[in-house]
């Protein structure tokens, strides 16, 4: 599960795009899951150039845009 994950990060940030992830809490709340979401976003902090934002912050982003 993680290292499809982490692919798909490094794959469509080398692309240039937008990598949107969605986590269900019934499914991602458990233990081994969790770790692994927090594998990601460490992995995320790491590549330069890569902002983590909540979708209420991709929308400010996007309508200031014009």
């Amino acid at each position: 599960m993680l290292q499809g994950w982490l692919s798909d990060l490094d794959g469509i940030g080398e692309a240039g795009g937008i990598a949107t992830f969605t986590f269900y809490p019934q499914i991602i709340g458990r233990p081994s899951r969790l770790a692994c979401l927090r594998a990601l976003i460490e992995h995320a902090r790491q590549r330069p150039g890569l902002w983590i934002a909540r979708l209420d912050e991709v929308g400010a982003h996007w309508r200031s845009r014009g």
